[in-house]
């Protein structure tokens, strides 16, 4: 399953203006979208797995708290990935008050959840959508998940690893990753994201092999 909303399902530019409209269903499915994402976006800013950890999770939930809070000032007329991206901004602050409270996180301090329990939280599904995600393509979902993570958290440099992150994970226009990362044009952004996707696909054959 993407990120993407099925095309029969609304927005998420329509839910927040629903929700600014007080809807409490529009809310309640936003903050149920966004919830893997808010994860998945805390593991790779953190740089190391924390999938099922208790503090990713609260870190995840107080980032989406704030955005229910923040949620009137934000500007409805921009995009669905303009709307990741502040996500992703309030999680990464939500990560600096974690440490600030000195309340450090615990490496393996939860128990891990089977991939198929977390809903849209699926790094292959993300970023390689089609055959080369099946088990048949490499070894197991699992396998592949743990490889993708490997390869985003420890093996990717900056700006590769970042472009993917904001294009692919956040769901931000290339206009909008150019922007974000002072990228000049949106062609230079094209360019890199697809030598950085090129760069994970090398590094998943190889690990396969």
């Amino acid at each position: 399953m993407s990120d993407e909303p099925h095309p029969s399902e609304p927005r998420t530019v329509d839910l927040v203006r629903a929700a600014q409209a007080r809807s409490a269903e529009a809310l309640e499915l936003l903050l149920r979208r966004y919830y893997p994402i808010a994860i998945r976006i805390a593991e790779l800013r953190l740089g190391r797995k924390l999938r099922g950890n208790v503090e990713a999770e609260d870190i995840a939930q107080g980032a989406l708290v704030d955005v229910f809070r923040g949620l009137d000032h934000f500007d409805a007329a921009r995009s669905d990935g303009a709307f990741r991206n502040w996500l992703a901004t309030i999680v990464e602050n939500n990560i600096r008050e974690h440490f600030r409270n000195a309340r450090a996180l615990k490496r393996g301090g939860g128990a891990e959840r089977a991939l198929t329990s977390l809903p849209s939280d699926s790094y292959a599904d993300a970023l390689l959508p089609g055959p080369e995600a099946t088990p048949s393509a490499l070894a197991s979902a699992r396998e592949l998940e743990e490889r993708i993570e490997h390869v985003l958290m420890n093996v990717l440099q900056d700006p590769y690893r970042e472009v993917i992150i904001q294009h692919k994970l956040c769901g931000m226009s290339h206009e909008e990753v150019a922007r974000h990362m002072n990228i000049e044009s949106t062609g230079t952004v094209r360019s890199l994201y697809s030598r950085a996707m090129e760069k994970l696909r090398e590094q998943l054959r190889d690990a396969s092999r």
